[in-house]
């Protein structure tokens, strides 16, 4: 089968993934430097060590996951989604045991969440890229926390594309037996 090409502008999102919005404190008595990350960089660190225990494969796209950014690219594809055999899941991942910040209050918080991980690829003004189409469980999710998760966008860890902003049509390759369409 052939891979499935979506298109779409990149929207902006909370920016919880890459750190920006809410932080996740590591060690209060440590440097600030040292104490904030992104919900994507702490994720990475239980899909990498997953990845690499699935064997060949695993390895190679631990290795790959590693070089990515830690964030997310937001297409909006204009069609609803479903996960239907994603590449990886991640169940029942203890991502974090700490303190958030969020809007400058430092709140007790633990994470256990189940993930998706989905191969694409995605081009942007002649600049092509491997990634993963990442979605976070919604069954999982913190009860009664909207993340502003659209079901129509595509959450894509990649590496750095310089030159990339809100607004940019960008295409996103996927293999149709991963995902399912949503009848509208």
């Amino acid at each position: 089968m052939k891979i499935k090409p979506f298109y779409g502008p990149v929207i902006s999102s909370k920016q919880t993934g890459s750190g920006y919005n809410d932080r996740y404190v590591i060690n209060r008595d440590g440097p600030v430097e040292q104490q904030i990350r992104g919900a994507i960089a702490l994720q990475k660190l239980h899909f990498i060590q997953k990845m690499l225990l699935a064997g060949r494969r695993g390895i190679a796209d631990a290795v790959f996951l590693n070089t990515c950014f830690n964030g997310t690219i937001n297409v909006n594809v204009g069609q609803s989604w479903l996960p239907k055999k994603p590449d990886y899941t991640f169940e029942n991942v203890p991502w974090f045991d700490g303190y958030r910040l969020n809007n400058g209050e430092l709140q007790r918080w633990t994470a256990v969440e189940t993930f998706h991980l989905i191969k694409c690829h995605i081009i942007f003004d002649g600049i092509e890229k491997n990634g993963f189409i990442y979605l976070p469980d919604p069954k999982t999710k913190e009860a009664g926390r909207d993340f502003g998760h659209e079901k129509t966008t595509f959450e894509v860890i990649a590496p750095r594309i310089e030159g990339l902003a809100y607004g940019n049509e960008i295409s996103v390759y996927v293999h149709p037996d991963k995902i399912e369409l949503c009848k509208a």
